[in-house]
């Protein structure tokens, strides 16, 4: 029998507008009846019918009710494996890098840890005065190789039991310098390694955690999820991009377990990102397509903005002559890329922050013969730096591909926009700034659907914190995305990006209105804490719902997925201060750059 919810504030996303053709709208209603499917069969406002055969009635307390929440880009693997990592975040010297680098290896087991490896990430240049080199490394040990990754995962620093141990020393030695190695005065390796020449580093890299750690930490990343308002996430975890080469495994086995979740069921939706330069090997079929499905396949075209590798038109403004950053791609990869995407049916996710990669990539997208060459919707993420002529482009490119299935989407990052902001002047100059972060232009004038991730571990896997960023851009305060389209690109226009498939791996209305809370939709949903006011005074409903997401501590009450609740604040409320996800404090101008997240907890703040 269906269940019903009622007294409730629901806000959803209009199913019917785009964003694009259609600006978003908010409907809202204070009911809706699920059936034991898991679908909406009815939704509507004023008294609910009294002839359906209910399993339950459940009353929300007058609270607010919104579609669940998705991360359109993260690496859940990465995050997970954060707990064997060194936390190099709060570092505000390398001083503090190599203390915190000893007190993890002595946690291991010291010189004789098991693996001989230590690891440690979200170090900051701008923040510890300079990058790191082998010789700060080596003071913590120089017997046990130690990596080290900058916070956007793009630059690796790493002692001299690292050069060794993965034979960089002879590369130089040989007079052959590949690109991306720093080399000091005597032409010898800093131990700073970038971009591609992370590669390097494979021999270390390739160690992976067991296979019973790997199910652990995933499943308990997992399982925290839905207290964050969580329903989906879009998760790249790779061997290159997450020491992890069985991720598709891993989620088969906890889907079919019921270690994290009833048997045959997740806390979340996941959508995999395969590597392209794997993408036939890691082709398999999920059991359950509406938990577990594998739809694009992921490449890099540049690095990242702090690094100073993002690929740029331009020369960098604090950089020298010829400094443009580094397209990661040639392009006879770029076309092997498409050429295996094509052939395993997958869609292509591009990493794009620099205007010259997102250039790159747009000419690859405009020479495409659609779908002969590219199944459709191109999704590019962060999308950070642009121009005048790439949102042209960007717009000419849905005026000649809308209706073919080959809508673009822009996946952002909002939380960048603060984490980056110190940086963003100094490396671009303001000429560039105008075009750079600029959301509301990519939706408007690009007219390129926007979803909205974290790309956690860098920054916080919080939906709500994003859309208060979004809502209000640090940078340019005229593209702040209004509550429309900001709760847009965390439900309706993620779920679209997503590309969800029933049971039967089918197109479904199910699928249609993913993401949005409507007849036929998944009843993938979140009760807040909050609840409107019906003062006038205190304004419509929308109006306030945007004020709490702005100026208070946003509380998940309830979380649901299929209809089946999956998190409940009043029976397993969170109270730990590193990770207090049922209350978080979303102030853009907050503490707490990029992997340095503070949490508030009702009885921590």
């Amino acid at each position: 029998m269906a269940s019903l919810f009622y007294n409730a504030c629901i806000l959803t996303c209009d199913p019917t507008c785009d964003g694009i053709l259609k600006r978003h709208r908010i409907v809202c209603y204070n009911w809706m009846i699920v059936d034991p499917d898991g679908i909406i069969v009815h939704i509507n406002s004023g008294t609910p019918p009294v002839d359906v055969d209910l399993a339950e009635s459940v009353n929300c307390g007058g609270r607010f009710l919104i579609p669940g929440l998705h991360d359109a880009h993260c690496h859940l693997y990465l995050l997970a494996h954060m707990a064997k990592v060194a936390d190099l975040s709060g570092a505000g010297d390398v001083e503090d890098v190599v203390d915190a680098l000893a007190r993890k290896l002595s946690e291991l087991g010291g010189d004789s840890a098991d693996p001989p490896l230590l690891k440690g990430a979200q170090w900051d240049q701008e923040e510890i005065g300079r990058t790191p080199t082998r010789r700060d490394l080596d003071r913590v040990s120089e017997s046990v190789p130690i990596v080290c990754f900058r916070r956007c995962w793009h630059i690796v620093a790493c002692n001299s039991a690292a050069i060794v141990r993965c034979g960089i020393d002879n590369f130089t030695a040989d007079g052959y310098v590949k690109e991306g190695v720093d080399l000091d005065a005597d032409a010898r390796p800093t131990g700073v390694l970038r971009e591609n020449a992370v590669g390097l580093l494979e021999p270390l890299l390739s160690m992976e955690d067991k296979w019973e750690e790997k199910v652990e930490l995933l499943g308990s990343v997992l399982k925290s999820l839905p207290s964050r308002g969580v329903v989906s996430v879009q998760s790249i975890d790779t061997h290159k991009t997450g020491a992890i080469s069985d991720a598709w495994d891993v989620y088969v086995h906890l889907l079919q377990c019921d270690s994290c979740g009833p048997e045959n069921e997740l806390p979340v939706r996941i959508i995999w990102t395969s590597d392209f330069e794997r993408v036939h090997e890691d082709i398999r079929e999920s059991p359950r397509t509406d938990f577990l499905h594998h739809e694009r396949t992921k490449i890099f075209m540049d690095g990242g903005l702090g690094a100073s590798t993002a690929a740029l038109l331009d020369d960098y403004s604090d950089g020298g002559p010829g400094d443009k950053g580094m397209i990661t791609m040639s392009d006879e990869q770029l076309d092997e890329a498409f050429v295996k995407a094509k052939s395993a049916n997958l869609r292509i996710e591009a990493h794009a922050i620099g205007d010259a990669a997102c250039d790159k990539i747009l000419k690859k997208f405009e020479r495409c013969r659609f779908p002969d060459e590219y199944v459709g919707g191109p999704v590019i993420t962060h999308v950070q730096i642009l121009n005048e002529d790439l949102l042209a482009r960007m717009a000419n490119f849905h005026t000649e591909n809308h209706g073919k299935n080959n809508i673009l989407f822009s996946n952002i990052q909002p939380q960048f926009t603060a984490s980056d902001l110190p940086i963003i002047l100094p490396k671009l100059g303001h000429e560039r700034a105008k075009t750079s972060y600029v959301w509301s232009s990519i939706q408007n004038i690009g007219r390129s659907v926007i979803c909205g991730g974290s790309d956690s571990p860098v920054e916080d896997l919080c939906p709500l914190k994003g859309m208060a960023a979004a809502m209000r851009n640090v940078l340019h305060p005229d593209q702040n995305l209004n509550l429309a389209d900001a709760l847009a690109a965390y439900t309706k226009n993620a779920a679209e990006c997503g590309r969800f498939r029933d049971k039967a791996a089918r197109q479904t209305d199910a699928e249609k209105h993913s993401g949005c809370l409507a007849r036929g939709s998944l009843a993938d949903f979140v009760v807040l804490q909050s609840r409107p006011s019906t003062e006038r005074r205190d304004g419509a409903p929308m109006e306030q719902l945007e004020k709490v997401l702005l100026t208070d501590s946003v509380q998940i009450f309830w979380t649901y997925i299929g209809g089946k609740q999956t998190y409940d604040s009043e029976i397993n409320p969170k109270c730990i201060v590193t990770d207090c996800a049922t209350t978080t404090k979303i102030d853009p101008f907050m503490p707490g750059r990029s992997g340095r997240p503070l949490w508030l907890c009702p009885c921590c703040k």
